[in-house]
This record gives C-alpha cells, structure tokens and sequence, in this order.
C-alpha cells in the first residue's frame, strides 16, 4: 500500500501487473508509479523508477535469465543485477509503442508474448541473436502474417 511517509512502500496504490520469481520477490507494476520489487521473505519494498524510467507498467514477463521486461511506452528489459536496462520502440520493430494492461504471456518454449495496439510482439532471445531480438505479427480479420 502506498504511503507518503514510505519510500519502501508503493509510489502508487494503482497496482497491476505481478510477477513472482524463482528468489522468491514480487514484482509489481504501477500505473503511474513504475516497478517495483517486494521480497517475500522480508516484507521489504524497493522502487526502481530511478533506472526503468517506465511509470506506467502494463505488463511484466521474466525471463530465463531472470531478467525483468516491462509493457508500457516500448519494451523494457531489465536486469536487476547489473541493473541494465534497454528500450526497444517501433525503430526496433515492435508493432507499436503502446502495450496494453495484462496482455502478456510467457510460453512453455520460453518465449515472450506482448499484446499492443497494432498486434503481437514476440521474442524468444535464446534463438535470436540479440540485434535480431524482436520481430512482430498482426491479426487483421482471418489474415496472419508475420513480418521478420
């Protein structure tokens, strides 16, 4: 719950989506506050807007590799232990800059699906060479195409 008096609490009390990971921490999305991460264990609260610029947090996937990717204005991938983040916008080729809330998925073969305005984005970087990471379909009535 957010509280002025607590920079461990939620910048926001507007709270979707979540993801937990395998060192057992929440990650929380905000509309309007960013990422944040909730150690399950411990109770403790960390904010992360000061290195993923994101304030509207549309969807989480985690990866193999326990990087965090965030939906909002682009792709973010985020890596907590090196706290390195890249954005990826339509220049990268993702089928528009808006993301839409919850439409994310991550797939048995570890693939990252992505809902937006224009389509599907979808990556799977263990096949792809990372200049190469994101590729984009969209459905149009019964047409499924799919642009590399």
């Amino acid at each position: 719950m957010h509280d002025p008096a607590d920079v461990h609490s939620l910048q926001v009390n507007y709270a979707w989506p979540l993801q937990k990971d395998t060192k057992g921490n929440l990650w929380i999305g905000t509309i309007g506050g960013g990422l944040h991460q909730l150690n399950l264990s411990t109770g403790q609260m960390q904010r992360w807007l000061a290195q993923v610029s994101e304030t509207d947090v549309e969807s989480i996937l985690l990866d193999e590799k326990g990087h965090v990717w965030i939906g909002g204005e682009g792709l973010y991938d985020f890596d907590p232990v090196s706290r390195q983040v890249i954005h990826y916008d339509v220049t990268d080729g993702l089928q528009s800059n808006s993301f839409k809330v919850g439409a994310a998925f991550r797939g048995a073969d570890q693939t990252l699906y992505w809902g937006g305005a224009n389509g599907i984005t979808f990556s799977n970087h263990r096949y792809l060479p990372r200049t190469v990471l994101l590729h984009w379909c969209e459905l149009r009535d019964s047409a499924f195409t799919i642009s590399m």
